[in-house]
């Protein structure tokens, strides 16, 4: 953050997988205001919780075509075409996710 840095970028621990949100509050509370990017594993379904904590994510395995392969080392092959709908779908999402007080109350620090 000293040295520049325009955010923090939290990942789980591999391709797809979500940070756990106790891992997130942490960063939160350690770094206040600043920046939180989650770098792995935002969905349609966890965007809301993940919002509480960040400020913006990076998605690609979630809008491709198909379903994931778990046993591979990235999910979706690189050749899986991004689905139109999902993307509609994640950005909707991802507006429509307020943060809670426990969010707001980290952005006044």
């Amino acid at each position: 953050m000293a040295a520049g840095a325009d955010a923090i970028v939290v990942t789980g621990a591999w391709t797809a997988d979500a940070p756990e949100l106790l891992d997130l509050e942490k960063v939160r509370r350690a770094i206040g205001a600043f920046p939180i990017i989650v770098g792995s594993g935002a969905t349609v379904d966890n965007i809301a919780q993940l919002k509480v904590y960040a400020d913006g994510v990076i998605v690609s395995t979630s809008l491709k075509q198909g379903e994931p392969d778990i046993g591979e080392v990235n999910v979706k092959p690189a050749s899986a075409r991004i689905d139109v709908s999902k993307v509609t779908n994640f950005v909707r999402q991802f507006r429509a996710a307020t943060p809670d007080d426990t969010y707001q109350k980290f952005r006044r620090l």
